[in-house]
């Protein structure tokens, strides 16, 4: 059963975080400290933090601004509690690298404990790679005829992501973005494009940006440079069956 407690005493925090901690999600909210040592030394003074013990011992403390935490331990942390002084001491300890951390808090607002159940394994979808996969499996997508004779094909520039040949037998030199790209794409097709040329010197050689959406200003560089783009949105299945977009995740 989850319990919610608001603004227990230091003593209350205390006897409950000791019996709880190792079975149950632990979040305290309150002003507090927060001292670092390990592979750096940090000190945050009084402030209003929110903190939480997974049951697996890692522990992250949050701001009121920002995603990412100020400050954190690895799972396997050992923590220890304690009252002194009316000030509840949190001591989080790695020793197999070296950290610790000491929380003190002068004032709790808030103390929840959750048995969280999940089991689920996350599928991760709609990466660049994904992206290229469905080009390789439909190149006509990009448009007929096309055919992909290599996929990161090195140049002294990076990795080219699609190396093909179109239905005249002329090469193309295709990019993948999966965001709405900016000038630096337009550049590193360019870069790619010229490291063919200096290899091949009289060769012709076409150059294509495929994104989901390619914004006016790219498409007017491109032309610019006697390039083409096209916009291509795949679409991924998840274990469940269920289907998305790639524009649903940018």
């Amino acid at each position: 059963m989850d319990r919610i407690f608001l603004a227990p005493s230091s003593d209350e925090v205390f006897d409950f975080v000791s019996r709880e901690h190792r079975q149950r999600m632990i979040i305290v909210a309150g002003m507090c400290t927060v001292e670092y040592r390990g592979r750096a030394f940090s000190f945050l003074p009084l402030g209003e933090r929110l903190v939480m013990v997974k049951q697996d011992g890692c522990v992250i403390v949050h701001r009121s601004r920002g995603r990412e935490p100020v400050n954190w331990m690895p799972p396997g942390t050992r923590l220890d509690y304690a009252v002194d002084d009316q000030l509840f001491l949190v001591h989080c300890e790695k020793r197999s690298s070296r950290e610790k951390m000491v929380m003190e808090f002068v004032e709790v607002n808030l103390l929840a404990s959750l048995l969280l159940n999940d089991s689920g394994q996350q599928s991760l979808v709609g990466l660049e790679s994904d992206m290229v996969d469905q080009i390789v499996e439909q190149p006509h997508v990009l448009e007929d005829g096309l055919r992909i004779v290599r996929r990161e094909k090195q140049t002294i520039s990076g990795s080219i992501d699609l190396f093909a040949i179109d239905r005249d037998g002329v090469p193309v030199v295709v990019e993948v973005k999966r965001n709405p790209p900016g000038a630096q794409a337009v550049s590193q097709l360019e870069a790619y494009i010229l490291d063919f040329r200096e290899k091949n010197r009289r060769a012709v050689v076409r150059g294509i940006l495929c994104a989901p959406r390619v914004p006016r200003m790219v498409r007017t560089l491109l032309t610019d440079k006697g390039f083409e783009w096209r916009e291509f949105t795949p679409i991924f299945e998840f274990e469940d069956g269920g289907q998305r977009r790639l524009d649903e995740f940018i």
